[in-house]
């Protein structure tokens, strides 16, 4: 039988061990950051915080970033990102509520200059937005799938066609068999929503006779009908409601909706193809046109219906946004957090959470960009991965 004093001075010894191995690991950490002895005790006991908000979309993809980097730091920190909607991001960000933004659509041009040229826009991830359906597969016939174009989806979401069984729908869907006169429930974002942004600025650009609304953030062209016309706060929200309103359609990000389950519509391009975003090539569609610089406006990029074959016709950038006037260890963390989304390992990271990463030409523009501008404010030593 062990002695169990014995054991209490052994469990002493060792946590005793275990406090002069983190003080000398410290220690070595902060002598070689070029941080003094001195002020380990008071760097030990602060939290570095850094929050951010914006869309929905890449929330996943930062929220894992973030528990690597805090992972990694070798000071206490602490990274939050609301996902509360781009609308709400950009809202947000304007005002200094938080650290950075988060958007699928740059800054408006006054939104820009009211920053008095103060801001980055930086690129870090593609997505696509697509419509999504609840027509039930036997429905669909020996095609399995449910073919609309621009101008039928305008008519859709403006309540001008209400019905499966309308002569438009069953012309572009001869094999479609659904009950007579079953009404089509529209699900849409309630909130300012990047999503919403794309698909209407996609109505307005391939379809202008009968969407004439343009493209917008909000809910505000979406018809008000308390029966078929369904608002909801969020993507998940969203897609909730296309789960459990049969017959529906509305509309989220494209890897959403297939990580899901869910019946895609297929759309077609420019090019005259009829396909879905699985067969497309989503980054294409960022090829072919030289960006703005970092600090420039970028409301005039827009990667919505671009001709080419295989292109995607309601495509995105994912940008985050931060002030060039940073200052201190929060615009250090938000510099290497920018870093870090662009680094080989954050863009290897993108596929995982059902985006797309940059081309590489891209990518090392916009690090190099980043690195230049924030150059007064060294990157955050961060360990590197085992």
């Amino acid at each position: 039988m062990s002695d169990p004093k014995r054991q209490t001075k052994c469990a002493r010894m060792a946590a005793a061990k275990s406090t002069l191995f983190s003080f000398l690991s410290l220690s070595f950490f902060l002598f070689s950051s070029g941080v003094s002895e001195a002020s380990v005790s008071s760097d030990a006991a602060t939290t570095i915080e850094m929050h951010g908000s914006g869309t929905t979309n890449p929330s996943k993809y930062f929220w894992k970033a973030m528990d690597i980097l805090e992972e990694r730091a070798g000071k206490p920190v602490r990274m939050t990102y609301r996902a509360v909607g781009s609308g709400t991001g950009q809202t947000e960000f304007i005002g200094d509520v938080s650290d950075f933004g988060s958007a699928d659509i740059p800054l408006s041009s006054s939104q820009h200059g009211s920053l008095g040229g103060n801001v980055v826009q930086v690129p870090f991830q593609l997505g696509a937005v697509s419509f999504f359906h609840n027509v039930a597969a036997d429905d669909l016939g020996v095609a399995g799938r449910l073919n609309l174009t621009s101008c039928t989806l305008a008519k859709i979401f403006l309540r001008e066609i209400t019905t499966w069984d309308d002569a438009t729908i069953v012309a572009e869907n001869p094999n479609l068999s659904v009950p007579a006169g079953q009404p089509i429930t529209i699900i849409h974002r309630s909130d300012g929503s990047s999503s919403t942004y794309g698909i209407t600025s996609y109505l307005s650009v391939a379809c202008p006779a009968v969407w004439t609304g343009g493209g917008v953030k909000d809910a505000r062209l979406f018809p008000v009908e308390a029966t078929y016309a369904k608002p909801r706060q969020g993507s998940g929200n969203v897609a909730n409601a296309i789960a459990e309103n049969q017959y529906s359609i509305g509309y989220i990000d494209a890897g959403h909706g297939h990580e899901l389950g869910f019946q895609e519509i297929s759309l077609t391009n420019k090019f005259g193809q009829q396909l879905v975003s699985k067969e497309a090539n989503i980054p294409k569609a960022a090829t072919g046109f030289t960006l703005p610089s970092i600090e420039d406006d970028w409301s005039a990029v827009s990667l919505i219906n671009l001709d080419g074959e295989d292109v995607w016709p309601i495509t995105a950038f994912t940008y985050i946004y931060a002030r060039t006037n940073l200052t201190g260890e929060v615009g250090r963390l938000v510099k290497s957090f920018m870093v870090y989304c662009l680094s080989d390992e954050g863009q290897a990271m993108v596929p995982d959470f059902l985006f797309y990463a940059l081309d590489s030409t891209t990518t090392d523009s916009m690090r190099s960009q980043v690195d230049l501008k924030f150059n007064a404010l060294t990157t955050w030593t961060f360990e590197l991965a085992s």
